[in-house]
């Protein structure tokens, strides 16, 4: 730093600059010792701070200034330190001077004039300084320096000046290095108070950055911020699927070896209602996944869903993963079961299939064939699914309990039923027998001729057991005696025995008929 800087640099901080004074002719005389005189410890080569200034009172009066000459006859580490003790102290000083630039009275800050403007009768300004810029914070022309008067300086009007939050720094004092010239002070103060309207500092905390990452996003931004084209994606299936559309719910749900013919927009119309709606309540949104969690009201009960998309790098196509929706096993369906949520499902068919039936979640409507045999106490028959359902998850088991009666009718012809059943047997003309209540050991015998049955005991009437859908006929205890001829080790024989009658049947209803099996 020259002359003419260092003294352009004390009268823009409204200290004493007078060259006969207050510049050092040791300095101008050896511009180098300057530079290592006051270069920062481990410092850049090439990189000088300001020679030290003159301290001011708060009232703006030169204070008495140490000597910076070195010291006759110090070397090395004495000349060090001693200039060392000389630059803290002369560093206090310049910090006491800028402490009170913003000390000053508020009310003496208010009655200055606004800087830029043309002095006036009563404006005072500093001997030799200069007409000050029209526009704070525009640099001067080259060779051209400014100095406010000692004092109070003019006030910036609030509509120019630079507006900032509180300094998380508050008001700590310290060494700020700003173009090689050394600041001391509280450092909000100092700022706050400069004229040149310097913003954007990294301490100036007046930005309102998001600060939200590059590659994920949670649930303090809306799906609809974080990832536009993950959010209409979102959107057009959930619309799908609350509506029971067959592509949407083949892109959810649709697992193989599950029977999706029940969510139909009927049903979803009868479970949901007509004006279904998805509503997010938290996503996350990463570079190539994402999961994303709401709701929507079906009946009386609110359904959350947990959905999670993949895509194969940012930026590709976001794809679903299939969610497990509530299962209800075709073995535990009944056999009187026509319509699942108002859908008709052939119960025969999945029984013959082994496929499980996915239902909404929630609450499950089983209707059920009216029958002569049976007395519903309700039809149709209510049961409760989860009410939450995960992407990638297990999928729930529903199950289905009616509760009724069978009528005297069902009793009566199903015991009508394994009578008839007994009393066919007793009319076969063979060893083996099938579906019968009674059976012949007949092991080594070959060629039968003549077999014939007869009761001769009656196996009196049998009775039922087990709940609806499940009842067994058991009971009994009679007497069969078999004749016949035939060889048995390759030897005619003559064949007679007596055999136990014992009812062990199921009892099923088909086409509104009884179908009774013997030992099923």
């Amino acid at each position: 730093m020259n002359q003419e800087e260092w003294l352009a640099e004390r009268r823009r901080l409204g200290l004493p600059a007078d060259p006969a004074k207050d510049f050092p002719p040791a300095y101008r005389e050896d511009p180098q010792a300057i530079k290592s005189r006051f270069a920062p410890p481990g410092g850049r080569q090439g990189q000088s701070r300001r020679a030290p200034t003159t301290g001011t009172t708060p009232g703006g009066a030169s204070g008495a200034r140490p000597s910076t000459q070195r010291t006759p006859g110090a070397t090395g580490p004495q000349a060090a330190a001693a200039e060392q003790a000389q630059l803290e102290e002369q560093l206090a000083r310049l910090a006491a001077a800028a402490r009170s630039v913003t000390q000053r009275p508020a009310q003496a800050a208010r009655q200055a004039p606004v800087a830029g403007a043309a002095p006036t009768a009563g404006t005072a300004q500093a001997p030799g300084a200069r007409p000050a810029p029209a526009h704070p914070g525009h640099p001067a022309p080259s060779g051209t320096s400014f100095s406010p008067a000692p004092g109070p300086r003019a006030a910036i009007p609030a509509s120019t000046r630079p507006k900032k939050k509180a300094s998380p720094l508050g008001t700590i004092v310290g060494l700020l290095v700003v173009g090689g010239v050394v600041l001391a002070g509280p450092l909000n103060s100092i700022f706050d108070d400069a004229s040149s309207g310097v913003s954007g500092l990294p301490w100036d905390d007046s930005s309102d950055d998001d600060d939200t990452g590059d590659w994920t996003y949670s649930g303090e931004l809306d799906l609809e911020t974080q990832d536009p084209e993950l959010a209409d994606t979102v959107t057009s299936l959930m619309d799908g699927l609350l509506a029971g559309e067959p592509a949407a719910v083949k892109t959810l749900v649709g697992a193989k070896g599950v029977y999706l013919s029940t969510l139909t927009p009927a049903s979803a119309r009868l479970v949901m209602g007509e004006d279904a709606s998805f509503e997010v309540t938290d996503s996350s949104v990463f570079s190539t996944s994402a999961t994303v969690t709401g709701e929507y009201y079906s009946g009386e009960d609110y359904i959350t869903l947990n959905l999670r998309f993949t895509r194969a790098d940012d930026g590709a196509e976001w794809v679903a993963e299939k969610l497990a929706f509530p299962e209800i096993d075709a073995g535990d369906l009944p056999n009187e079961t026509t319509k699942i949520n108002g859908v008709p499902v052939n119960v025969s068919a999945l029984k013959k299939a082994d496929l499980p039936v996915a239902v909404w979640p929630g609450t499950v409507s089983v209707s059920l064939a009216k029958s002569k045999y049976t007395a519903w106490r309700e039809n149709p028959v209510t049961a409760s699914a989860t009410r939450a359902v995960s992407s990638g998850g297990v999928a729930s088991s529903v199950f289905v309990s009616p509760r009724g009666e069978r009528t005297a009718a069902f009793k009566k012809e199903t015991l009508a039923a394994a009578r008839a059943n007994y009393e066919r047997c007793l009319r076969l003309t063979d060893l083996v027998l099938k579906n019968c209540p009674f059976s012949v050991n007949a092991s080594g015998v070959s060629q039968p001729r003549n077999i014939r049955y007869r009761q001769t005991k009656d196996p009196g009437t049998p009775h039922l057991v087990g709940s609806i859908g499940s009842e067994r006929v058991v009971g009994g205890n009679g007497r069969v005696s078999v004749s016949g001829t035939g060889r048995y080790a390759g030897e005619p024989t003559t064949l007679e025995g007596n055999l136990s009658v014992t009812f062990n049947g199921t009892v099923t209803v088909r086409n509104n008929k009884i179908v009774y099996t013997e030992g099923g």
